[in-house]
């Protein structure tokens, strides 16, 4: 699908396997493809690493707690996501898909991009962010910054969403 869950869940069963990495992965959201990844996952035997939480009214909790946030879309829109988890202060790590991620991550100065869909450019640069605590609070520093250019943008975003008039 858009999202490519795929790459994610491959390159974390990639770290969980050669990195023996502790984190869990956390999917929110529903989609048309949401069973078939749960299959996938089962099939891994990956079930307690990989959780899918579904819909969340307020996914702004999980980002806030979460080290990394991820973005594995083969193409997004404006990319709102990731400015939201930049305002939780949660490293991220995006597809550099055509529209967005490259801009708001100010070409990898702001959080960390990877060619869409390559797994293991995905998995280096999840297990580089858990291993470095000075890069990750670094780019993170720098995202704060970035996000104030975005204040203006957002605010009307949501208004026009709230009005119904995108």
């Amino acid at each position: 699908g858009q999202k490519d869950f795929m790459t994610l869940i491959n390159a974390y069963e990639f770290l969980y396997k050669n990195n023996n990495i502790k984190e869990k992965l956390y999917i929110i959201g529903d989609g048309p493809s949401k069973n078939d990844l749960i299959n996938v996952v089962k099939q891994k035997n990956l079930e307690q690493n990989i959780l899918f939480l579904g819909k969340k009214l307020n996914p702004y909790i999980w980002m806030r707690k979460a080290k990394i946030f991820i973005l594995s879309s083969k193409f997004e829109g404006f990319g709102l996501v990731l400015v939201e988890a930049m305002a939780c202060e949660t490293f991220v790590i995006s597809s550099s898909c055509k529209t967005g991620p490259k801009e708001i991550l100010c070409d990898g100065e702001c959080g960390d991009l990877f060619e869409v869909g390559h797994v293991q450019e995905l998995a280096n640069k999840i297990i580089y962010v858990l291993n470095n605590d000075e890069y990750r609070f670094q780019k993170i520093g720098k995202a704060k910054e970035r996000i104030k250019e975005f204040d203006k943008e957002v605010v009307l975003k949501e208004i026009q969403n709230l009005l119904g008039t995108k």
